[in-house]
């Protein structure tokens, strides 16, 4: 779990100091005001890698973290950044702080870390539906091939992604899937379908709002299921860690699916996982309806709400609102 983050001289933050709560922390702000950046920072500081490219700075930057190991043990780390090698230094080098981090980028691509398998993973949204292929072998066979393999076959991740999708589903109907279907003369593939009100729907045809959700409940689906295998191959305990990070939550979606989507994310883990304990989310949003659900349902020892905004000078600092912080 991630306490606090310290960032110098990075990015849009020329000083920011950040305590976060341990269960939902909602990150807003306009746009350009770093929210992205952040979710990116926080990830840096879980797994030790930048979800993409990696990062740099011209001046002399620092990231300071503190946070709790496996056994909920206070540690304090940091990295700096080495102007004439290009690269990031760790101290310590290595720590126990990762469990499982779901990270759901803006541009529909996921990454995920995880510390039974050991490293990290980023994945396109044409990979996430597709799948990717990298040395002869299937990194990830996407979500076409999965959910059609998973309904063939009734598996245990069909019905665990029956659930999230039924959780994530907006207020006025259930996302449902159906029978699969051929959509081309030149695909021979049978592509999953979707009940919709208005008749099935395959699932490449469906609106950007429905791909969303269909992406993101894919995604939970995947990479709890490669965890539980991974920790099965490895004879080890299942890691009860979870760190969940999504920028642009509302994308796509109507207002009122808007005001609904994080009670959505909240019952889609506890369909995963159970129950939301050792869960850690970060979501970053500029929606109003986002930030009124939040208002109204926060439980503000175990949730915050942090606002990123530009001083008179043009930095961007952290708005210190007691309506809209949390233990900062």
């Amino acid at each position: 779990m991630l306490r606090k983050i310290v960032i110098e001289n990075l990015g849009v933050f020329r000083h920011l100091s950040m305590e976060f709560a341990p269960r939902l922390n909602i990150l807003c702000g306009t746009n350009g005001t770093g929210k992205s950046f952040l979710l990116d920072s926080v990830w840096f500081a879980l797994t030790h890698r930048w979800p993409i490219e990696p990062v740099t700075s011209i001046k002399k930057a620092r990231i300071e973290c503190i946070g709790s190991d496996s056994s909920g043990d206070h540690m304090d780390y940091s990295a700096s950044f080495d102007r004439s090698e290009q690269e990031w230094t760790w101290s310590p080098d290595k720590f126990d702080n990762t469990g499982l981090v779901f990270y759901a980028r803006a541009d529909g691509g996921l990454c995920v870390a995880d510390s039974v398998q050991g490293n990290s993973l980023a994945l396109s949204l044409h990979e996430i539906w597709n799948g990717r292929e990298k040395s002869g072998k299937f990194v990830c066979e996407g979500l076409v091939s999965d959910v059609l393999k998973w309904q063939n076959r009734r598996s245990e991740e069909l019905a665990m992604f029956e659930k999230i999708l039924e959780a994530l589903s907006p207020s006025n109907f259930k996302i449902r899937l159906s029978l699969p279907t051929r959509i081309s003369l030149d695909d021979v593939r049978d592509i999953p379908t979707v009940a919709l009100p208005y008749g099935n729907v395959p699932v490449l045809h469906t609106s950007s709002g429905i791909r969303r959700i269909l992406t993101l409940a894919y995604c939970l689906t995947w990479v709890y299921s490669e965890h539980c295998r991974a920790c099965n191959v490895a004879g080890m305990s299942y890691d009860s860690r979870m760190t969940f990070l999504m920028d642009d939550v509302e994308a796509n979606l109507h207002p009122d699916w808007q005001g609904s989507i994080l009670e959505s994310i909240f019952a889609a883990i506890s369909a995963l996982r159970g129950s939301l304990e050792n869960v850690q989310l970060f979501v970053a949003t500029k929606s109003p309806m986002v930030t009124g659900w939040a208002k109204v349902h926060f439980d503000f020892p175990l949730d915050g709400m942090l606002e990123l905004r530009e001083d008179e000078k043009k930095y961007v600092m952290l708005d210190d609102s007691p309506l809209l912080t949390c233990k900062i």
